[in-house]
Parts: structure tokens; sequence; C-alpha cells
């Protein structure tokens, strides 16, 4: 797949160097945030103003769907990037509050 070879440590080494480093410095975090690759959602189309995942597990599977949301966030508050951290969960799971950056 095309993808796996665009993203990655072997592509972008100095954000990964980075991002450890930062791991490092707050070891009690690393198990509580990740960095993922939205490389997939990009094929698939999704548009981050106007959609946004909700997972579910399904036995030993995390299943994420793309869903509408009531209202999209402009693209001045992303700046373009759908880059954001969930600040605020509910008991399932689902996040309440984003931080957008």
């Amino acid at each position: 797949m095309a993808t796996e070879r665009a993203v990655g440590s072997a592509v972008d080494a100095a954000f990964f160097e980075a991002v450890g480093e930062v791991f490092m410095r707050y070891p009690d975090l690393k198990t509580k945030y990740a960095v993922v690759s939205l490389a997939l959602e990009a094929e698939m189309g999704i548009d981050f103003e106007r959609q946004h995942g909700v997972s579910r597990v399904e036995g030993d599977r995390i299943v994420t769907e793309f869903v509408d949301r009531d209202r999209p966030i402009p693209r001045s508050v992303t700046a373009g990037i759908p880059a954001r951290i969930c600040l605020e969960e509910d008991a399932q799971g689902n996040c309440l509050e984003w931080w957008y950056y």
C-alpha cells in the first residue's frame, strides 16, 4: 500500500525523534497519548471540519466510524490541520472537549 511508504519514522525521522524526546521528558504520559497517522483517513476523504470519529470496542478490535458533526469546525480554528487532543472523555471514551492546535 502506498500509504505505508508515505508516512512513518523512515519518512519523518526528525519528527519522530522530537516526539520521542518529549515522551522521555514525560514518561508517565507515554501510555496516555499517541501520535497517529491520518493517511488512511485522507485516502478515505474524511473531512475533519464536518466529521469526527466515533470508536467502539468489538472483541479485540477498535472500530472507528466517521459521522457528521452537529456543527462544522471552521478551518480557521484548526489552521487547516485536523490536529487535536481530547481533554475530557465520557464513561464510554467519547471525547467531550477538544483542544485544537
